[in-house]
């Protein structure tokens, strides 16, 4: 389908996006490398782009406004909602490279205190939210955000619903910070067999998760710069 859009002239190609749904449209664009969809994007009004991009996983939204001309951008995030506006414009402060330049920002954290029944009425009231999620843990935070624990979802669904998730998380997780280098994240992945990492600040906050799914990309793409 990419390959095909392509194909079309620069006019017909950004009707045919506009005809879409975000949603849909999102899915195609995540099919692309992220200077192609730069590319496309920029094709459409900063409004239409913007719809658009509010639809995308935050690390990809990242990759493709660093892609894109200053103006271009800029234009774009002033039309984004703004709590994605703010979410964009915060990874696009971090290093392409980096923990933060390749976290993404959906995850799912509580408070220690809360119960898993508090936990699983949120998931039940926002599944439609949560379900692009990549979600294998809950994390667990305190009361100003600093990552305590994690709780595997096997762990969530089998304890008693009045149970804090306190007394059932991992204590201490693994975790990278957001200042960690492409080649730190590898050495960690390497060693650890993990679907992804929290990513902390320097105060220790939860900002967001590093899959190890992005940091292969984030490789194969410095490794072909490296050849061209």
């Amino acid at each position: 389908l990419p390959r095909a859009l392509f194909k079309l002239d620069e006019a017909t190609r950004s009707n045919a996006l506009t005809l879409l749904e975000p949603e849909d449209a999102e899915d195609l664009i995540e099919e692309l490398h992220e200077s192609q969809g730069a590319d496309l994007i920029e094709e459409l009004s900063a409004q239409q782009a913007a719809a658009l991009l509010d639809e995308i996983d935050s690390d990809q939204r990242v990759d493709i406004l660093a892609e894109m001309t200053k103006a271009d951008a800029e234009a774009i995030i002033r039309e984004m909602s703004p709590d994605e506006a703010r979410d964009a414009l915060a990874l696009l402060a971090y290093g392409k490279e980096t923990a933060g330049g390749l976290m993404i920002t959906e995850y799912l954290a509580y408070r220690a205190k809360m119960t898993i029944d508090d936990v699983l009425n949120d998931l039940r009231q926002n599944a439609e939210k949560y379900s692009d999620y990549a979600v294998q843990y809950v994390y667990v935070i305190s009361e100003t955000g600093v990552l305590e624990g994690c709780v595997r979802l096997r762990d969530l669904v089998l304890s008693p619903g009045d149970t804090p998730l306190e007394e059932i998380s991992i204590k201490n997780p693994f975790n990278v910070k957001v200042t960690d280098s492409l080649e730190e994240l590898e050495r960690f992945f390497n060693r650890y067999v993990f679907f992804g990492v929290p990513v902390v600040d320097n105060f220790s906050h939860l900002v967001g998760v590093v899959q190890r799914a992005d940091v292969q990309k984030a490789h194969g793409d410095a490794t072909l710069k490296s050849f061209q």
